[in-house]
C-alpha cells in the first residue's frame, strides 16, 4: 500500500514539476510576444507623429511665406534665415522623437529576446524537472524497502 502512494505521489509531483515548467514557459513568451507588440507599436507611433509634425512645420512654413508676401517682404535674408531656421527646429523634434522611439523599441526587443530565451529554457528544463521528482520518488520507494528490510531482522 505504502509503495502504491510513493508511486501516485511520485507521478502526481512528476506531472506537477513538468507543468509548472510549461506554464513558466508559456508566461516568458506570452512577456516576450508583448514587448515585440509594443516595440512596434511605438515605432508605428512614431511614424504617424512624424508625419504630423512635418504637416505642422510645411503648415508653418506657408504661414510664414503668406504673411511676408502679403507684407510685400521679399524672402531672403533675414526672413528666408528664419523659414530655415523654422523648418531645422522641426527636424530637430522629430529627429529626436524618432531617436527616442527607436531606443525604446530597441529595450522592448531586447527584453523580448530575454523572455524568449527564458521560454526556451524552462521547456527545456520541464523534463528535467520532472525526472529529478521521479527520482526523488524512485529514492523513497529505495528507502521504504531498506527500512523494511531492516525491520525484518
Amino acid at each position: 500500500m505504502a509503495e502504491a502512494l510513493i508511486v501516485a505521489g511520485t507521478g502526481l509531483s512528476m506531472y506537477s514539476a513538468y507543468q509548472g515548467a510549461q506554464s513558466d514557459a508559456d508566461l516568458a513568451a506570452r512577456k516576450a510576444g508583448l514587448n515585440r507588440l509594443e516595440a512596434q507599436e511605438i515605432m508605428e507611433r512614431a511614424r504617424i507623429n512624424t508625419k504630423a509634425l512635418q504637416r505642422q512645420g510645411a503648415l508653418l512654413e506657408e504661414k510664414q511665406k503668406s504673411a511676408y508676401a502679403r507684407g510685400g517682404v521679399d524672402i531672403k535674408g533675414s526672413p528666408l534665415q528664419r523659414l530655415e531656421q523654422t523648418r531645422a527646429q522641426f527636424g530637430e523634434e522629430i529627429a529626436i522623437m524618432q531617436r527616442e522611439a527607436s531606443f525604446k523599441a530597441g529595450q522592448l526587443e531586447a527584453q523580448a529576446s530575454i523572455y524568449a530565451d527564458e521560454s526556451a529554457q524552462y521547456k527545456q528544463n520541464a523534463g528535467l524537472a520532472a525526472i529529478t521528482k521521479g527520482l526523488g520518488g524512485a529514492s523513497s520507494l529505495t528507502n521504504l524497502s531498506a527500512s523494511r528490510e531492516r525491520s525484518k531482522v
